[in-house]
């Protein structure tokens, strides 16, 4: 338990008597969702291009510090500070809300943020930042306490996030970033191109510097 998981705990009473008695916002006028124009699609010539593009690039990406990773998730948080309430109305403007405004597009970008920030902390740390805590069960499987950290703890005291490492293997947190460090297994400086697909409507999409 961390500090701030303690005074979470302690504060429970009090932030659920604000919740009851804290008056609700008032209601936002209701927005119907607008027919939304479909992009064209992307030519596969210019889709080649960007691919051939990036498999350029993969060795000097595999070389990439972590440190040097951290610095372009930060400006990417940056960028998406820059145009997240731009970005919450438009999609409140095309999808429609009911009374809420863009509350509900600005908590769902929320993931995002806390995920680009958490993966710039763990690179910052050399991809293996210190769990808060790790037991080994009787079996002799170890599981790792990552979460929460910091002032998240305030709001979810009594979460608790593991990771649980596969039975009979010893933690490894970051062994790939110090292996490429060391030079094991980069001899030829080799490197890949993937691309990832998904709903992102659904759910962020969280595309993590690895170095493949």
């Amino acid at each position: 338990m961390t500090m701030w998981t303690t005074l979470g705990n302690a504060l429970q009473p009090l932030l659920g008597m604000l919740d009851r008695h804290v008056p609700s916002a008032p209601k936002q006028p209701v927005i119907l969702p607008r027919r939304v124009t479909p992009h064209s699609a992307t030519p596969s010539e210019r889709v080649n291009e960007i691919v051939e593009r990036l498999d350029l690039h993969k060795t000097k990406w595999t070389r990439t510090s972590c440190q040097e990773r951290a610095k372009l998730l930060r400006r990417c948080m940056d960028s998406l500070l820059a145009v997240e309430e731009d970005l919450a109305r438009a999609l409140a403007t095309h999808k429609g809300s009911y009374g809420i405004g863009i509350g509900e597009e600005r908590t769902a970008l929320l993931p995002i943020m806390f995920g680009l920030a958490e993966y710039c902390e763990t690179l910052r740390a050399g991809a293996a930042p210190k769990p808060l805590s790790i037991r080994e069960r009787k079996d002799g499987q170890l599981v790792a306490t990552v979460l929460p950290t910091g002032p998240v703890g305030l709001l979810l005291p009594n979460f608790r996030g593991e990771v649980w490492i596969e039975p009979s293997r010893p933690a490894s947190q970051g062994a790939v970033y110090r292996r490429k460090a060391a030079g094991e297994g980069m001899q030829d400086g080799s490197g890949g191109v993937a691309l990832v697909l998904g709903e992102v409507a659904r759910g962020p999409l969280a595309l993590g510097p690895g170095g493949r």
